[in-house]
């Protein structure tokens, strides 16, 4: 059972006691504990100056993202995304290549 669905129940049956209840942004945030995680981040990745159907340029792309990111997600336009897992397919079993998500 998901631990929102006791939150849930708490929030609904709030309403037979007589003082006010807050709403249910309310009750989430009453509820929390622990330490705000605060803001997300957003980085701006620098444009490739090479041409993207460049087989080079795809590899060193998904070679790069390998390097820099843990669990590494991409999205292609479809001819390039044929063209990157194709890549991905042909690389050897446990390759950093081979745990990239399309």
């Amino acid at each position: 059972m998901s631990p929102t669905a006791d939150l849930d129940l708490i929030w609904k049956t709030a309403i037979l006691f007589s003082s006010p209840r807050p709403a249910w942004s309310g009750i989430k945030q009453f509820m929390q504990h622990g330490t705000y995680p605060g803001k997300s981040l957003s980085v701006f990745i620098p444009m490739i100056v090479m041409s993207p159907s460049d087989a080079i340029c795809i590899y060193t792309t998904l070679k790069f993202i390998c390097e820099h990111d843990a669990i590494p997600i991409i999205t292609f336009d479809q001819p390039l995304f044929w063209k990157a897992l194709l890549m991905i397919k042909a690389e050897p079993e446990g390759s950093d290549l081979s745990n990239i998500v399309l």
